[in-house]
């Protein structure tokens, strides 16, 4: 029994498409090394797929995701306390085979079960 995709570093500020097909979530990775950004994973809950952009930003706020439109606040090259006054919009539909197909995984802890103080499963 699965209880869902697992992705980690992932930023609270996730928003949910008006058809709760995707889920808009940043993540948080380190670009050359040293610099901690953020890039953009588009979740598709039917297919149980991830998809990472291939653009980062200091910050990245989704703000609306409607009609497959998703509009982000993205911060300035200046850094992550300065957000650019124009927002970036992906049509998710038609852009989301130039994001990068991510692994992702999945919790196989039973959520049924009683787990034991050793972290077995159902063995007392």
């Amino acid at each position: 029994m699965t209880t869902g995709l697992e992705v980690p570093r992932c930023s609270p500020a996730f928003l949910w498409s008006d058809d709760s097909r995707y889920l808009a979530v940043p993540q948080w990775i380190r670009r050359l090394g040293l610099f901690l950004r953020q890039r953009l994973l588009i979740v598709d809950a039917n297919a149980e797929k991830v998809f990472a952009s291939r653009f980062t930003y200091w910050l990245i706020d989704p703000k609306n995701f409607c009609d497959g439109r998703l509009e982000l606040a993205i911060s300035s090259s200046s850094g992550i306390n300065w957000m650019r006054p124009e927002r970036l919009v992906i049509d998710v539909r038609n852009t989301l085979d130039r994001f990068k197909l991510i692994p992702s995984g999945h919790n196989t802890t039973p959520t049924n079960k009683a787990v034991n103080r050793s972290g077995e499963v159902g063995r007392f």
